[in-house]
């Protein structure tokens, strides 16, 4: 048993502990999915857990790296977890009290029912059988354009083979179906499953002559698919600010690789010059200018750095309009190294500005503040600033974090303020789930 399988069945006996769920496939296919050689892309770890227990869930699987960044509302009923240690473990999809597409299972009977079987809680024979035909044969069959392996239709003979999984399928299907569930019953006897799938929408037509509540169920699930999910989805900004050499690249780095693989997300640098020509001769000019020792007394060396904040204000504005908006509207998560509070940490700077900085710009959904020791700053990158320059700088944007209520992390280890951004991150859309 390798590395990964051990991991996966600590995880299975925390879960035993404490919190009630089913795993609806064998152990043997758990351990199958995990093997490098075995698995394939779309190979997930599926769970039906109660919705009282989706904090338990939550808190046990962050201990083992693993976290959600769907936002877990009252009507959410699908989660996923994904490993931002290690992103290539398999995925936990979590299904809220029930099965999707399971509204004719009773969800109490079923959690009451489930058998363990090595360690793990899985459905017993009469929901599997139910769950194996309506759900992966009935509903999948045509719409979801799979097709009914040879390994499910053997594994639907022997649950077939149970007495009390047949008459349990049975009596629920002539609630579902009416008369209809018969040919399903013997064509399921006769072994032709292929006939089954071909019958879907006259027999789904059927159901909904029995019930007609069941067309608000669609209507809602498609709304759901189509709207709600779409724009519901996290639009967040994240800035990481810090003096040079306190760790930004590298970790923006890291959560960027953490975040692509399951939400859209892009970085930004803003340290970079915008691609004007213009600006770039305005700005070296008043840099020039600037430097000149013609300029004397204390009001003409305020009205001198004029010109350098203006164009570093307008840079700004043009990455804002240009890259931040559009990219926070496209993407999920936008991620900027630096921002626009640099300007500030200039020995001189033109107060007034602020205006601009401080209360006109976009502010970050979630802010970090990068930080260390000004000694061990300057002796991992002995840049032009002194350790006493570095300490001032940090406290400039010390008081910018407590201003705009951001969250300062010291830059000790670099795993462990991975570890708490991504913590941060998942946080801001379930804050009682990752406390």
């Amino acid at each position: 048993m390798n590395d990964l399988n051990t991991k996966i069945s600590k995880i299975f006996k925390e879960l035993n502990k404490d919190v009630k769920y089913i795993y609806p496939r064998s152990k043997e296919y758990l351990f199958d999915i995990v093997l490098p050689g075995k698995r394939k892309k779309n190979d997930d770890i599926d769970l039906v857990v109660p919705r009282t227990d989706i904090k338990k869930l939550s808190k046990l699987l962050y201990r083992h790296g693993y976290i959600t960044l769907n936002k877990i509302l009252k009507r959410t009923r699908k989660i996923t977890y994904f490993n931002y240690l290690n992103p290539e473990y398999p995925i936990f999809d979590v299904q809220i009290d029930r099965f999707e597409r399971s509204r004719y299972i009773d969800t109490k009977d079923m959690f009451s029912a489930r058998v363990k079987i090595n360690g793990i809680y899985v459905m017993d024979p009469r929901h599997q059988l139910l769950i194996m035909i309506y759900k992966d044969l009935f509903l999948h069959g045509i719409l979801g354009g799979k097709t009914y392996s040879e390994y499910k239709i053997s594994e639907v003979k022997d649950l077939w083979k149970n007495n009390d999984a047949k008459d349990y399928f049975c009596n629920r299907s002539k609630e579902i179906l009416g008369r209809k569930s018969n040919k399903m019953v013997k064509l399921i006897e006769k072994g032709s499953f292929g006939k089954i799938a071909e019958l879907r929408r006259w027999w789904t037509f059927a159901a909904l002559i029995k019930h007609p509540s069941f067309v608000f169920h669609i209507l809602g699930h498609v709304f759901y698919k189509t709207v709600y999910k779409r724009f519901s989805r996290p639009h967040q900004l994240i800035t990481f600010i810090g003096v040079d050499g306190s760790g930004k690249t590298t970790i923006v780095d890291a959560t960027y690789n953490a975040l692509k693989k399951n939400k859209k997300c892009v970085k930004v640098y803003m340290g970079r010059w915008v691609n004007i020509k213009v600006i770039k001769k305005v700005c070296k000019g008043s840099k020039s200018l600037i430097r000149r020792k013609s300029f004397s007394g204390r009001l003409l060396n305020k009205i001198k750095i004029v010109p350098r904040d203006v164009m570093y204000i307008f840079r700004y504005y043009c990455m804002l309009f240009t890259k931040l908006i559009p990219k926070k509207f496209k993407y999920n998560y936008l991620l900027t190294d630096r921002y626009i509070w640099d300007i500030k940490v200039q020995k001189k700077w033109f107060k007034p500005m602020m205006l601009f900085t401080d209360y006109l710009y976009m502010k970050p959904d979630i802010l970090f503040f990068l930080h260390n020791d000004p000694k061990k700053i300057y002796a991992r990158k002995q840049d032009h600033l002194t350790p006493d320059e570095l300490k001032r700088d940090q406290d400039i944007f010390r008081k910018q974090v407590a201003k705009f209520g951001g969250h300062p992390i010291r830059t000790d280890s670099i795993d462990g303020v991975f570890r708490e951004v991504m913590r941060v991150i998942a946080k801001k859309n379930n804050p009682e789930h990752y406390n």
